[in-house]
């Protein structure tokens, strides 16, 4: 399979949303977001929304960079276990790094529906499989580990992995608190809301 292509995903399938002028002329301003992919488009919606003075800039068309080729996967889940996470930086700040994590499949959640952002985004059911007994037993570490601050985890033996999702491995994690969406709309569509609290954006190569 191949998993790169010369054009991507998001980017071919929506086709140009909207364009932004360049910067011609001098401006101020409080804030400047540079980059105007998901990330600047939520951090600038969020201060426009706070009341503060916004510019975004970006050297390319609206999310043409690596926005245009993601995954559009929401899940709590930090790349570091919240057992090796807690080894790593101590219990209380591994434990409040995941209780965040998982808090913001629920805001952002609220936040798509508060913009009404067409960005079809949808509620999932995330799976984190292992495929050897070590894996599992690392797993089943996790699984409890999270259950014991409240976050959404379920544990899956082999019998179970089949039996409830039709894989075939040792042992896996579920959760409910997932989700996915269109990645390029939803920026369009933050982008967009916060032009509307009085936010300016930019693109080198934008309308003249």
């Amino acid at each position: 399979m191949d998993l790169t292509s010369d054009n991507p995903f998001w980017a071919t399938r929506n086709g140009l949303v909207a364009t932004y002028p360049p910067l011609r002329n001098d401006a101020s301003c409080e804030v400047v977001v540079v980059g105007a992919g998901i990330t600047g488009a939520l951090v600038a919606q969020r201060l426009a929304s706070d009341g503060h003075g916004v510019i975004v800039i970006d050297r390319r068309d609206i999310c043409t960079g690596s926005t245009s080729a993601s995954t559009a996967l929401l899940q709590y889940e930090i790349d570091i276990p919240l057992v090796e996470l807690t080894d790593i930086i101590g219990r209380e700040k591994a434990e409040l790094a995941y209780r965040i994590s998982h808090e913001s499949i629920d805001d952002l959640t609220k936040l798509v529906l508060s913009i009404n952002a067409d960005c079809g985004l949808q509620r999932k059911t995330s799976i984190y499989l292992a495929d050897d007994r070590k894996s599992a037993k690392l797993l089943a570490d996790e699984a409890r580990a999270r259950r014991s601050i409240g976050l959404d985890v379920s544990y899956h033996n082999e019998k179970a992995v089949q039996s409830d999702f039709g894989l075939n491995g040792v042992a896996a994690l579920s959760t409910q608190q997932a989700a996915s969406c269109d990645p390029y709309r939803l920026a369009h569509a933050l982008l967009h809301d916060a032009t509307k609290r009085g936010a300016d954006v930019y693109t080198s190569r934008g309308e003249e």
